[in-house]
Order: structure tokens, then sequence, then C-alpha cells
């Protein structure tokens, strides 16, 4: 099953590349995609099907259309299972006790480029109480670490 994943994922990565194919990045949402490749990161541990799965997002990120869905759907385990588990982030009532130990990787890049896209200003306003699930600041602090 892990060859058909990667498979399946690498295509999918060519398929939703730049904004000339966003008319399949809206197909792979309207199909479920989204979930699917959200539940395949959070169960896979075969690294290369990770960084295809954050390609992926990654891809989608781009299209204005699709950024909502993906915070909805990505973002916590986005956070959860490769930013925080990456980062060397140590969870602390205390904001300055974080500390960033940056272990770089092909997902971490992924994962941080694909939220640099997703929280922007504009899409931080719509999701002012988001920050109730502990998601964004932790995705804050590490953009500010990584770029």
């Amino acid at each position: 099953m892990t060859e058909v994943h990667r498979s399946a994922c690498g295509a999918l990565r060519n398929l939703v590349y730049g904004k000339a194919n966003d008319d399949n990045k809206i197909a792979l949402k309207n199909c479920g995609g989204i979930p699917a490749l959200v539940r395949l990161l959070r169960k896979t541990t075969d690294l290369e099907i990770r960084e295809l799965v954050t390609g992926v997002l990654w891809n989608l990120s781009s299209c204005d259309a699709l950024k909502m869905p993906i915070i909805q759907d990505a973002l916590a385990v986005l956070t959860n299972a490769v930013i925080i588990p990456h980062s060397g982030w140590e969870n602390s009532p205390l904001q300055d006790d974080h500390k960033i130990q940056l272990h770089s990787s092909q997902v971490l890049r992924n994962a941080t480029g694909c939220l640099r896209v997703l929280l922007s200003v504009e899409v931080l306003k719509r999701t002012d109480d988001m920050d109730d699930s502990g998601v964004v600041w932790p995705n804050i602090v590490m953009l500010k670490a990584t770029f």
C-alpha cells in the first residue's frame, strides 16, 4: 500500500502545481482529497509519503478558494504532526519558555511553506478565535524562526 500512496501523492503533487492548475486543485478538494491527504499525513510514518503529502498541501494552498478548507482540515495536523515535532517546540504555558530547535527536512519545509501562504494577515483576520485550539501561536513562532 505504501507504494500506491507514494505514487498517488506524487501524481497529485504534479497535477496541482502552479496557478494554471487551479481547476485541478478545486477538483481534488471537491472529491474529498484534502481530508484524505490529512488522514494519510496523520497515519503514515513513511518520510517520502509525508514529504509528498505536505508538498500537495503546499501546492493546494496557493488557490485562494482552498485556503479556508485547508486551514479547517489540515492546520491542526500540520502543526501537531509536522511543525511541533520538527521544531523541538516544548509545551509550556509560558511563551518565553518555548525553545525552537530546528530540524531541517523537506517535510518541515513543505509544511512551513504551506502555512506561510495560509496564515496571511487576511486569513488570520477571519480566524481570530482559532487559537483556542493552540495551533496558531506555534506556527507564528516557527515561521518567524525559519523565514
